[in-house]
């Protein structure tokens, strides 16, 4: 099975970097993205991803135009990558009709692996 990788897109670089630990600890790869537009670029180079979490409130590019530009750049990305919006505001806004979830932060490590390993279907 190729191992599918998370994109973590999130301009908190201490959180990103907390997070691809985690994820390298159970077996996952991690890729993390500090805004919108540097998320795109990944994906314009590597679409084997099982997972997106992404936060909202981003310079450069926020959560809510990188979900609109990755659905008209990448449609068939866009259906098949599920998009996890992990944010310190989630609790003050409705759950978008793109997201398969919506987590506030700060988010515990049991809750953020087994979103994980429920979308990226277990380590390798």
């Amino acid at each position: 099975m190729t191992r599918k990788k998370v994109l973590i897109v999130d301009d908190n670089e201490p959180l990103c970097t907390t997070i691809l630990e985690l994820l390298s600890l159970r077996g996952f790869d991690g890729v993390a993205a500090y805004d919108g537009q540097e998320a795109l670029q990944v994906l314009r180079v590597d679409e084997n991803f099982g997972l997106i979490l992404l936060d909202i409130l981003m310079p450069v590019m926020d959560g809510m135009q990188f979900v609109e530009n990755m659905r008209q750049e990448f449609p068939r990305l866009f259906e098949s990558i599920p998009i996890v919006m992990l944010s310190a505001i989630a609790d003050h806004i409705t759950t978008p009709e793109w997201a398969k979830e919506k987590i506030k932060k700060p988010v515990t490590t049991s809750q953020l692996l087994e979103m994980v390993e429920q979308y990226c279907q277990g380590p390798a």
